[in-house]
């Protein structure tokens, strides 16, 4: 674990959360936290708020992957 406050997250993407991690722990010497999965809740909630143009619908075959 890196001896760093800083901490770094991303949206889960398919199976690069791995790699995203390494770069960010490796590269940056930061913290990478880990997204949980998307539930129904959130995609409904992301569905609500989200503009026309960006739908969770479109994201959530990636997530799904994760």
């Amino acid at each position: 674990m890196p001896s760093s406050e800083k901490k770094i997250a991303t949206i889960r993407y398919a199976e690069y959360s791995a790699a995203f991690k390494y770069l960010v722990e490796q590269g940056l010497d930061c913290q990478f936290i880990v997204q949980p999965k998307m539930t129904q809740r959130t995609e409904k909630i992301g569905e609500k708020y989200s503009p026309d143009m960006v739908s969770v619908r479109l994201l959530k075959p990636y997530w799904e992957r994760s």
